[in-house]
């Protein structure tokens, strides 16, 4: 299911890995508090590395979107 994901290092001070159970196709939007997207890839892997090192540090959203659903995660950028 599109809770099977999960993040880490959190909080990050350059790269995240995001870890998927099935290989699907997953969108992934980055969204700082304010609401503006600050990154969107799309993941093709089980295990992807994204390098968030450009961004300010604060509070950031992920959104998850696939097949299945969408899931809503946070991070911290340090």
């Amino acid at each position: 299911s599109i809770s099977d994901y999960k993040l880490y290092p959190n909080p990050t001070k350059g790269l995240i890995t995001i870890e998927n159970a099935v290989k699907l196709s997953t969108i992934m939007d980055i969204y700082a508090m304010n609401g503006d997207l600050v990154i969107r890839k799309v993941l093709q892997s089980k295990i992807e590395k994204i390098d968030v090192s450009r961004i300010s540090a604060g509070f950031y959203y992920i959104k998850l979107t696939n097949q299945r659903g969408s899931k809503i995660l946070k991070v911290i950028k340090l």
